[in-house]
Formats: structure tokens, C-alpha cells, sequence
């Protein structure tokens, strides 16, 4: 099985971006659990993308799991 590339696109990156930073205003901890998940779940697309379900436009996504952002993968 081969990993795909990530690119990050600016838009989402800045979404990621201001959401950390407001879950950091309220509390560190949620702030950096929420950075550790969302990595993860980049991660785990990058290197097993086939797993999640297709939609049919293409695209791979999944939610974290305890904060309320979606990881899209674009084929």
C-alpha cells in the first residue's frame, strides 16, 4: 500500500488554524487534543485514504472523532 500526497489547502489550513486558537482561548488541553486528532486523522488518510467511503464526487472524508471538523481527501 502507497501513501498519498497531502496538500493542505490554504483555506483549510486557516480554518485549522483559527480553530485552534479558539479552542486554545478556552482551554490548552482541548487545544492541543484537538491539533493531536486532527494530525492523526491526516495521517491516517495519507496512508490508508482507500478506507474511507467514497462519496460520489470523489472525495474521502472522515470526522474526528470528538471535535466537530471534517478531514476531506480529494482523489
Amino acid at each position: 500500500m502507497s501513501a498519498f500526497a497531502v496538500v493542505i489547502l490554504p483555506d483549510a489550513e486557516a480554518e485549522a488554524r483559527a480553530a485552534f486558537h479558539w479552542y486554545l482561548e478556552r482551554s490548552p488541553l482541548a487545544a492541543h487534543a484537538f491539533r493531536t486528532e486532527l494530525f492523526a486523522m491526516i495521517d491516517d488518510l495519507t496512508n490508508n485514504a482507500a478506507m474511507w467511503p467514497e462519496h460520489a464526487d470523489g472525495v474521502r472524508c472522515v470526522t474526528l472523532q470528538h471535535y466537530p471538523y471534517t478531514v476531506r481527501h480529494l482523489e
